[in-house]
Formats: C-alpha cells, sequence, structure tokens
C-alpha cells in the first residue's frame, strides 16, 4: 500500500462545476476505508495529518496547471479531480484564503484499486507538497 506516485504524472478530470451535481462526491471521513485511513494517519503522523488540510494552491498550480473549475462555497475553491479507477474519483479542493479538503466520488464502496491510489496521492501530497521546510543551520547561528 501507500507506492510511491508522481503526483506530476497523475490523470486529472477536466470539467465545469456541474460535475459536482452528478457525482456527489463525500468528504473522505465520511468513508470507512478512508476513515480508517484518515485516522491511522493521525495517530502515526499528526503534524503530517495537520499540513494536508493547509492551502498550497500555488504549489498545485504547478503540479496540475489551472484548476479543472472554481467552487464558491464559504471560500471560492480551487478544484482538481484526479481520476482513481473506472467512475472513481478523489476531489481536491483547496482556496487561498482557507485550506485543503478531499472528497470521493463514485461507488458506494471504494474500489481497492481506486482506495490505494487515493491513499498513495494523499501520502505524496503530505510528504512533498505539504511537508515542512526545515531552516538550515549555519556555522555561527
Amino acid at each position: 500500500m501507500n507506492q510511491k506516485i508522481d503526483l506530476k504524472s497523475l490523470d486529472l478530470l477536466l470539467t465545469d462545476s456541474t460535475w459536482l451535481d452528478q457525482a456527489r462526491p463525500e468528504p473522505i471521513f465520511m468513508i470507512d476505508k478512508f476513515h480508517e485511513f484518515m485516522t491511522d494517519m493521525m495517530s502515526t503522523n499528526l503534524d503530517g495529518y495537520y499540513r494536508l488540510s493547509r492551502n498550497h494552491v500555488d504549489a498545485y498550480k504547478k503540479l496540475w496547471g489551472e484548476p479543472a473549475f472554481l467552487f464558491n462555497g464559504k471560500k471560492t475553491y480551487q478544484t482538481w479531480i484526479f481520476n482513481l479507477a473506472e467512475g472513481e474519483y478523489l476531489v481536491l479542493y483547496s482556496a487561498n484564503e482557507g485550506g485543503t479538503s478531499f472528497e470521493y466520488a463514485g461507488l458506494p464502496v471504494p474500489s481497492d484499486e481506486a482506495f490505494e491510489k487515493a491513499a498513495s496521492i494523499l501520502v505524496a501530497i503530505r510528504d512533498t507538497v505539504h511537508k515542512p521546510r526545515k531552516p538550515e543551520v549555519g556555522l555561527g547561528l
């Protein structure tokens, strides 16, 4: 599980905001497989778990280009949608003045393939995009 994944090579769905009405994505924490995965991350890497909810819109744009669409909720969220498996998607919402959240759209129960790919994406985002920068300590500091 959680094989290394190249974030730049992900297959993105290009659509508009009407897709949300058809796909009806749910927060990943509401789906048992993802709930267990995120709960495990909370217990083993709490800082990493919290880093996933931070906003990094500029970094996302460098990785994937412009978002599929803007979603207007309490804030304006830039939205990227990743193809996981046939008919299954991971939705990433991020707002400059807010944070980042993730939702799943597809089958009532995610396939193993989709779950594994989504988990790998989340880990890669946590460990690369959201990785905290450590200051370099030089002599005399």
